[in-house]
């Protein structure tokens, strides 16, 4: 079975000349380790096919993160559970790219663990709670 599927609009339909069409793929790994696959997009055009990489990184797939978030003031909490012996480490991002480890070695303790971003800014964040290999 492929990690990756075609979640939306698999392409069945022709497109008249300048409409265009997004496909959305879905990375479902039931193991870990780093998973590729490529996507092949043919054009009455180019006859030729136009491959596109894709890649994934599977995780532990016995991994049940549950993660809530709260805020007070330039504080955020997020809380998450967690298993014995797991590390993580809670990440931030303006923009869902760029990644800023804001606090690691977090011990898991097999309860609900919260984790504190004292500098939480007042726009909009993004947070990943990561467990370490």
């Amino acid at each position: 079975m492929s990690s990756f599927s075609i979640f939306s609009d698999t392409g069945e339909t022709s497109l008249d000349s300048g409409q265009r069409r997004t496909v959305l793929i879905k990375f479902n790994p039931t193991t870990a380790g780093v998973k590729g696959a490529a996507l092949s997009v043919v054009t009455d055009v180019d006859p030729h096919k136009t491959g596109i990489g894709l890649r994934g990184a599977g995780i532990d797939s016995n991994i049940n993160l549950d993660v809530e978030l709260s805020r007070s003031g330039t504080t955020a909490q997020v809380r998450f559970a967690s298993q014995v012996g797991a590390t993580y480490e809670l990440r931030r991002s303006d923009d869902l790219e760029n990644w800023t480890t804001l606090q690691g070695g977090i011990l898991g303790t097999g309860g609900v663990v919260p984790v504190f971003d004292r500098t939480a800014p007042q726009a909009s964040a993004f947070y990943q709670v990561v467990r370490l290999p």
